[in-house]
């Protein structure tokens, strides 16, 4: 079984959020 590493979730989800609002940085994930 290999374990998802959550730094690459956390860029990810980074990246997504960013897109999503890109009025500001996703910070809120920091």
């Amino acid at each position: 079984m290999v374990i998802f590493p959550l730094w690459l979730i956390h860029i990810i989800l980074s990246f997504c959020f960013s897109l999503d609002q890109l009025t500001f940085p996703p910070s809120e994930f920091l």
